[in-house]
């Protein structure tokens, strides 16, 4: 635990992370030092390292924090004050200061101050001739950085949990780096943690503390307060004559509404009445000044001036955010774009008024989601027999975005074996023992083979397969087919070696749920495993990097059988019909498929978002993001393999789709190759940034190569027939070393 044995003291003073460094007492290359927070008479540094950083590498070892934060480091006198960095840190939880600094505080102040001037020095920026950091912007970090802190001494129920303030950060370090580097991440995480960033300042500023149990700003959630640039303020909640703001940002989803920012002018002196004239000066001002940053000022409709009068009281709905004086009559327009005063006490137009309030409205429009026209491409398919029964490579060029790698479709090759773990039988019939034992699970109910089957092509055909205690897992079982070719494995490729791989069903908790000790005592426990243990490596001896070797070269021989599209490129011109010609020719262009799905096994090893995170709500997976914090990674997914796929549904890393291609009785086609063709999510309503989400900075992005294909059910149902000339029956057993040298052999 990190926090813990908190005991509350709050003096009112700057709460702070900070500790001071001083040479030691008979010796000139040590320090001592003591880590605090200010404002409390106790906080526990079990836990907590200090060391020193030469360009982000550790240049002295960790030393431990004792409960008070006092520590001292060693042998310190070959390291430069000028470069070193000194870095407190647990976990998730790093703070840094100058070494240089005498004496030396390290806080959330230190840090941000460390990581603009890091970003101030950068050859890059400097080119493009970034200003120096403001003091408002390097308080703004601080406040960030300590609101992490703060969060958890303010809520000691959360102390073990994951702190929640980091969002999509990795640790405090890169929070601080993100923030003074990119604007929008600043601005994203002010506005996803307003009110406890507001907590944070005012402990940081010893000032009273304020109560988060209701909303700061109850109307934060539907009205955003922007400058006249069109920026979020910094805070929310203050009132107009403390923090102005030009306009708000409205949030609010109506029933057929389009789909668009829009930006209400706030100005209390419009409160006044207007005569026509006047209004339409008043607006053509807002549209020279780009108002908030837009030129689309102008009379709000009916239904957009309603919207801000509730239904049932008629009451002014947002008088925080629109501090204008009273209800009564403002200028609206009508169907036709005509200028009418509306009267919202009595709700109805009133025509006999000359002057009116006025409170403009900046309407954008988003984009549309992209289209293509579906038709059928003519081709001549005898024209495509002769072109691709020629060597592949004579065949027509693959359509290909620029700078694609691209390896042509090809027959597997031979399987690699790794050096430190050579092929032999021994060890595969112990893998498979071992892959196909329910003892290594928790409840002894499941194996490796619960999830992948032999007959259902080593899958299992769920969407999500249920872990030992009942539980589904959080993805699709990939069929582990081919998987000797993966250059790394898993969904989101967190590991790079199969023998990595096999130990992670074990120990994850949703799957068998054992720890690696209580593996090794089962696997010791069984009396067939000695003498297979023997056979495979020479002696009895159960480790776990033998096991990992045995079921690593167990999978390593399960691959294909040689399909119809194999045997057609071995030269049997008769293997692929017409139609599956059509659509290896589809596949390769018009259908945009070799941009991913390439080589051998129809994958180009990379990850894609492909527009199914479902990010930020209940089915939400950030994919490969967990791994690297990157936002290139948000919601990236492995480019599955596609030999076999015929067999292997349901698709995609949650299952979502059951099919490939059907067709139903009106002719239509569905299915996963029908929602490539309409370009899957991308610019679709929640799959892209709007309302508050566009001031998120990690919101997914679809992948360019996913574009709408314009593909007809004709094509469509070729693209299919080519998927089914891919796919073999089954491989029941592992391959025996001749096939896996040449898996092109028809066994």
């Amino acid at each position: 635990m990190l926090f813990r044995n908190i005991k509350h003291g709050v003096r009112g003073t700057l709460i702070s992370l900070f500790f001071l460094v001083m040479p030691a007492i008979g010796s000139a290359d040590s320090f001592m030092g003591r880590a605090s927070l200010e404002g409390y008479d106790s906080w526990d540094w079990s836990g907590f390292e200090a060391r020193i950083l030469i360009e982000d590498k550790p240049v002295s070892l960790p030393v431990p924090l004792i409960d008070d934060g006092s520590f001292e480091l060693h042998n310190l006198a070959h390291i430069p004050s000028d470069r070193g960095i000194v870095e407190v840190f647990s976990e998730r939880y790093i703070l840094r200061g100058r070494l240089s600094d005498q004496p030396i505080i390290v806080s959330p102040m230190s840090t941000a101050s460390l990581a603009l001037d890091i970003e101030a020095n950068s050859r890059l920026l400097d080119a493009r001739g970034v200003k120096p950091s403001s003091e408002a912007k390097l308080t703004a970090i601080a406040n960030a950085i300590h609101s992490v802190f703060y969060s958890q001494v303010a809520s000691p129920k959360k102390l073990e949990a994951s702190p929640i303030l980091l969002s999509r950060y990795s640790d405090t370090w890169s929070l601080a780096q993100h923030l003074s580097r990119y604007p929008q991440h600043l601005i994203g995480y002010q506005v996803k943690y307003h009110d406890e960033l507001a907590v944070s300042h005012h402990s940081m500023k010893g000032k009273h503390k304020l109560n988060i149990n209701t909303p700061l700003n109850i109307e934060q959630s539907l009205m955003l307060r922007l400058d006249s640039q069109g920026r979020p303020l910094r805070w929310q909640y203050l009132e107009f004559n403390e923090a102005p703001w030009a306009c708000v940002d409205y949030f609010e989803k109506r029933i057929r509404w389009p789909l668009g920012v829009r930006l209400w002018a706030v100005d209390p002196s419009l409160a006044s009445h207007y005569n026509l004239i006047q209004a339409g000066t008043n607006i053509d001002e807002l549209i020279r000044d780009n108002h908030c940053g837009n030129t689309n000022w102008r009379l709000p409709t009916v239904q957009e001036m309603m919207s801000l009068i509730d239904s049932d009281s008629g009451a002014w709905r947002f008088p925080l955010s629109l501090p204008v004086s009273g209800l009564g009559p403002y200028w609206v327009q009508g169907d036709q774009g005509e200028p009418q005063v509306l009267d919202l006490v009595t709700k109805e137009i009133n025509e006999s008024t000359e002057a009116a309030k006025l409170l403009p409205i900046a309407f954008t429009a988003d984009a549309p989601p992209p289209t293509a026209v579906r038709d059928t491409t003519p081709v001549n398919l005898v024209q495509l027999r002769n072109a691709y029964s020629q060597p592949s490579g004579k065949w027509p060029k693959a359509t290909l975005d620029e700078g694609v790698p691209f390896k042509e479709l090809a027959s597997l090759p031979p399987v690699a074996f790794p050096q430190n773990n050579p092929y032999s039988p021994e060890k595969v019939r112990l893998g498979k023992a071992l892959f196909f034992d329910k003892n290594l699970s928790k409840q002894r109910n499941i194996a490796c083979s619960s999830c992948h089957i032999p007959d259902q092509h080593w899958g299992d055909g769920r969407k999500l397969s249920p872990g030992t205690d009942g539980k589904n897992g959080r993805r699709n079982a990939m069929p582990i087919l081919n998987v000797a070719y993966n250059t790394s494995q898993f969904w989101d490729g967190r590991v790079g070696s199969l023998e990595e791989q096999s130990i992670h069903p074990i120990v994850d908790q949703l799957e068998m749920a054992l720890t690696l000790d209580e593996l090794l005592d089962r696997l010791k426990a069984d009396s067939q495993y000695p003498a297979l243990f023997a056979s495979a490596f020479g002696d009895s001896e159960i480790s776990l990097d033998r096991f990992k070797q045995a079921v690593a070269t167990f999978e390593r021989s399960l691959i294909s059988k040689p399909s119809d599209f194999d045997r057609f490129l071995s030269g049997d011109q008769q293997a692929m019909t017409d139609q599956q010609i059509w659509g290896l020719h589809l596949f390769r262009t018009k259908a945009r498929c070799a941009n991913c799905h390439s080589g051998p096994t129809l994958s180009d090893q990379s990850f894609r978002n492909t527009g199914l995170t479902y990010y930020g709500r209940r089915l939400e997976d950030v994919g490969r993001f967990t791994l690297d914090y990157r936002h290139e990674s948000m919601g990236a997914f492995r480019v599955p393999p596609l030999r076999d796929i015929a067999f292997t549904a349901p698709y995609m890393h949650n299952g979502v789709f059951p099919t490939l291609a059907t067709e139903t009785k009106s002719g239509a086609v569905v299915g996963v190759l029908a929602m490539y063709n309409a370009g899957m999510t991308k610019g679709r309503n929640a799959n892209y940034p709007q309302y508050a989400t566009k001031y998120d900075p990690f919101f997914p992005v679809v992948d360019d190569l996913i574009q709408p294909l314009g593909l007809s059910n004709e094509e469509l149902l070729a693209l299919d027939a080519f998927l089914k000339s891919v796919s073999a029956a089954s491989r029941l057993t592992p391959a025996s070393i001749d096939v896996l040298q040449n898996p092109s052999i028809e066994r």
